[in-house]
């Protein structure tokens, strides 16, 4: 009898949690923009009668404009949520063979709860606000259709 072998090849994590410490940022040679940080992923779950906690730290690594995004926006403490693959390297130090294993960035997006909007103004402030702005007249001229 013969067996056939899926097709089925996936290798895609989700990675959400705070970033332990400013990202590292280095540029290739061939000026490709890579940046490495490790991502905090708290765990609570019930043993017992009891509630315990526990901790995943993850490396992460961005590509190209992944890494250059994130040389702007990104720091310690900040919580993110990646999307990528799951990739191992592997090396020999001293005849010792090491690996490791991490995510290769191919989404990310900044989330933070505490953005702090400022006051929120009335509805006459608001028209105050939008009739003291210059009166910027667009000359038809200027529109290419």
């Amino acid at each position: 009898m013969e067996t056939t072998k899926s097709n089925l090849n996936v290798n895609t994590a989700y990675i959400g949690g705070h970033i332990t410490a400013d990202p590292e940022y280095k540029t290739t040679g061939g000026g490709i923009a890579i940046a490495n940080m490790t991502v905090a992923v708290n765990r609570s779950y019930k043993s017992g009668e009891e509630w315990k906690k526990e901790v995943e730290f993850v490396r992460i690594k961005l590509f190209g404009k992944f890494a250059d995004t994130a040389k702007g926006i990104l720091s310690k403490g900040d919580t993110v949520l990646i999307t990528g693959r799951i990739h191992t390297s592997s090396w020999e130090d001293n005849g010792v063979k090491k690996y490791m294993t991490e995510i290769i960035a191919e989404n990310m997006q900044k989330v933070d709860p505490k953005i702090d909007l400022g006051p929120k103004k009335d509805k006459e402030e608001e028209i105050e606000a939008v009739e003291d702005e210059p009166d910027n007249k667009i000359d038809t001229k200027d529109i290419p259709f």
